[in-house]
């Protein structure tokens, strides 16, 4: 006599094996969103840390910063105003973009922005515009991201010495 499953048993397999693929294709979604999320951190500490850095030379060296021959330079004696700020951010959009920075979330999507002000609601995509002083007068640059769970965005506040007083 020939011993086969009975499709009672069959059909226990089928359900075990779709619970599993279920848990599966959860856990993996929530993986990937949140190494999207990482990566988008991670270009934005770097991309602050060039813009520090850059206006730190600023601070001790003056002149100009050659960031890249086709991305442009960053005038230290820049005053801060609206549209010198964002000429800054311009130079500095165009750097990242050059250095590779890809939108984690979305590879088709922009990495990098320079809006002027306003609201972006791209998840991973970082961007770059001026805003007001707190005290004193004139611009200071900032550069935010966003990401899946933080629908407002991060900000980073950056100025040079003589900026903001």
């Amino acid at each position: 006599m020939v011993k086969a499953f009975t499709l009672i048993e069959l059909l226990v397999v089928v359900v075990i094996i779709g619970v599993l693929a279920a848990i599966g294709v959860t856990a993996y979604s929530g993986f990937t969103k949140m190494a999207a999320k990482s990566a988008t951190i991670a270009n934005w500490a770097q991309a602050s840390k060039v813009i520090q850095y850059t206006f730190a030379q600023c601070n001790i060296q003056g002149g100009s910063i050659q960031l890249s021959p086709t991305a442009g330079s960053i005038s230290c004696s820049a005053t801060n105003t609206q549209s010198n700020v964002n000429a800054m951010a311009d130079v500095f959009m165009r750097y990242f973009l050059e250095k590779g920075f890809k939108n984690p979330y979305d590879p088709t999507a922009a990495a990098v922005i320079r809006t002027g002000q306003g609201g972006d609601t791209v998840d991973g995509r970082l961007r770059l515009d001026e805003t007001t002083c707190g005290s004193g007068s004139g611009n200071r640059m900032t550069l935010w991201y966003k990401v899946h769970d933080n629908p407002d965005g991060v900000i980073a506040l950056f100025q040079m010495d003589n900026w903001c007083r």
